[in-house]
């Protein structure tokens, strides 16, 4: 507990404004030594001040860690609804002074960027204390009018929310002589009656008796105190701001009277600390998080780049022509914290050597991606995403995929920013490789195209002219087998282009796509039902091959009289396609999709893979089981369903 004179007067400034030192200078020069101006950085940091020594004014800026100025103001005047409060705002937006004035605000104060801004706060803030002193004086005129019992007393008395007791001195013990309804309600145990006994006996528990004993003697004595107490309640210990106002004090004679006011700022106190503690898990997330983060101030940097597209256009033009202009860019932000994981990351010996050092981690790309950055914070942008390239203090590279995020509460000013780094080096090695791979399957695609259908039309063309000159059998098997292989040679070349990208997706009715395909595939006596009225999103051509290979599939292994039905899924949202024929055995389902399954004489043994492949790349699953009928169902799940109302 600190208690402190309360001649004394402290001005608790709560916000992290860069001005801060200049306003500080010029409030003690406007003030002369009757005032003190003292900062907290957060909410949390200005409600633990205020509990520690309640201030004679709170000036708060708007923009605040994790909250704002008026969130700030409410939380105070729940507890302190008399104490002067100044909103300190960069904006002046009139959304934001009418919020502050519902909520209580003493006065709100636009800030400035001039030589005059300081000592036009201090100005605001010496007359709303000025004021709130004027307050106080009548406050200890009414207290002097309570001896003759006056009628404005009695009712200020009985109906504050503070609980208040007025008390009379035998030595140095003072006894409750009139208690309002608050302080009966807190401290009056049921069945007894507060007047007439000890203060200090009714509300201090036996471990704070010398303690408020020695308060006591101090008021005695003429003192009038403030502070932050624990008294006991009937309810148990609660928290208090106590105020001790003696009654015509004299420098050389003690007081036989006084009031003692105690405000319950047990809910604040409990708000302080779930405040502290979200603040620690906030703390604790943003130090341990497996992600590189940085925290900082990009509101100069918004007001640079916003003047160089006023003046030239486009920000990123002009940066890319003006290299020097993009150094002094970079300069204007402010670093306001990295986590521990960046230092790791970048190999760097303290985060102090990581912020200090920034020019050993930045790349040619990385300076690419920051005026790609600067342009989008131009154009008003709070969220940016891009792929960039940094290096550790040991000169390693990494590929990044960097994101800033601008909160909406800082949207205005840019004043908080958050950046992130994700390490997807490997991710771009393995493309690398993914590319050398389909690069691969490319030329042996075109080795298959060119080298192999050569000697196969060759051949296809001698056969031809030698069953023009003999009548074989032997070259109908002939005939037969290069027909196969140009069969193969197309699920192959095929298969190898399941691996480029999807495609655009577009509204795609199942029945309409299912009748137009089996027009177009070698079907023999086989025959389709259609039983479903869904409209999926996908791609036309890829779910046309998809379809098409299904159908072969079941006219090729379960007869050429099979009976195929295409029908819809529900849980989870799909189609399939079923036949009646002799289906696929459990101990082969697993491995259906594989290449070279199925094995007839008629089949590729590419039809199925293709099909894994081409659900695989829209997101869907496959899956292969016993039909209605005991023959096979496939079944494509978790696609996109298209609301029929809305095509």
């Amino acid at each position: 507990m600190s208690i402190t004179p309360a001649r004394q007067r402290r001005v608790l400034f709560v916000g992290n404004a860069p001005d801060f030192a200049g306003l500080a200078k010029r409030f003690r020069e406007e003030t002369g030594d009757r005032f003190i101006i003292e900062r907290a950085a957060s909410a949390p940091e200005g409600f633990a001040a205020m509990s520690e020594q309640p201030p004679a004014c709170i000036v708060a800026e708007y923009r605040l860690p994790e909250t704002d100025g008026v969130d700030f103001l409410r939380g105070v005047r729940e507890d302190r609804p008399e104490l002067p409060f100044v909103l300190y705002t960069a904006t002046g937006e009139e959304s934001i002074v009418s919020e502050a004035i519902a909520a209580g605000a003493t006065d709100c104060f636009r800030g400035r960027r001039d030589a005059e801004h300081p000592g036009l706060l201090a100005t605001r803030i010496r007359n709303v204390v000025q004021t709130r002193q004027d307050m106080k004086e009548t406050e200890r005129e009414g207290a002097r009018e309570h001896a003759t019992g006056t009628e404005q007393y009695q009712v200020l008395f009985e109906n504050t929310n503070d609980a208040v007791v007025w008390v009379s001195y035998e030595g140095d013990r003072p006894y409750i002589q009139e208690a309002n309804p608050r302080f009966k309600a807190l401290f009056e145990p049921p069945d007894e009656d507060v007047v007439g006994r000890p203060l200090d006996a009714v509300v201090a528990a036996e471990e704070r008796s010398e303690e408020a004993e020695g308060l006591s003697r101090q008021v005695r004595a003429g003192k009038q105190l403030d502070g932050e107490i624990v008294r006991e309640t009937v309810d148990g210990p609660r928290t208090f701001t106590w105020q001790a106002i003696p009654i015509e004090a004299s420098e050389t004679e003690n007081v036989e009277e006084a009031f003692a006011v105690y405000t319950d700022i047990t809910q604040r106190k409990e708000r302080e600390r779930e405040l502290q503690e979200r603040r620690e898990r906030y703390q604790s997330l943003f130090e341990n998080n497996p992600l590189v983060i940085w925290e900082e101030d990009l509101s100069e940097t918004k007001a640079a780049v916003d003047a160089i597209a006023a003046e030239h256009g486009s920000v990123e033009a002009y940066l890319r022509a003006n290299p020097d202009e993009l150094d002094r860019i970079l300069e204007t932000i402010e670093l306001i914290d990295v986590n521990r994981n960046a230092v790791d990351y970048y190999d760097a010996p303290s985060k102090a050597a990581l912020m200090d050092n920034l020019d050993r981690i930045f790349t040619d790309e990385a300076r690419e991606t920051f005026i790609s950055l600067l342009g989008a914070i131009a154009d008003g942008d709070t969220r940016f995403r891009s792929e960039t390239e940094s290096q550790a203090f040991t000169d390693d590279r990494r590929v990044e995929l960097l994101d800033c995020f601008v909160p909406e509460a800082h949207a205005d000013d840019y004043s908080r920013a958050y950046i992130t780094g994700t390490d997807i080096t490997e991710n771009k090695q393995r493309e690398r490789e993914l590319k050398r791979e389909r690069d691969r399957l490319d030329e042996f695609a075109s080795i298959v195209s060119h080298d192999l259908r050569n000697p196969l039309n060759v051949a296809a063309g001698r056969v031809e002219m030698a069953q023009r000159e003999c009548d074989s059998e032997h070259l109908l098997h002939v005939e037969g087998a290069l027909d196969r292989m140009n069969d193969l040679i197309d699920d192959l070349l095929e298969l190898a282009r399941q691996g480029e990208p999807i495609g655009d997706l577009e509204p795609v009715a199942l029945a309409e796509l299912g009748a137009a395909c089996w027009e177009t595939v070698e079907t023999a006596n086989a025959s389709l039902e259609i039983d479903t009225e869904l409209k999926i999103r996908a791609n036309r051509s890829r779910l046309k091959q998809l379809f098409e290979n299904l159908v072969r599939n079941a006219v090729e292994h379960g007869g050429t009289d099979v009976t195929i039905t295409l029908g819809g899924c529900s849980d989870p949202p799909g189609f399939f396609i079923a036949d009646d024929g002799g289906g696929i055995p459990d101990t082969e389902q697993e491995t259906a999709f594989g290449s070279g399954f199925p094995t007839s004489s008629d089949g590729t043994g590419f039809g199925l893979p293709i099909v894994a492949e081409i659900a695989t790349a829209h997101g869907w699953d496959v899956a292969v089981t016993e039909s209605a009928n005991g023959g096979a169902r496939f079944e494509i799940t978790d696609v996109e369903v298209v609301d029929s109302q809305r095509g």
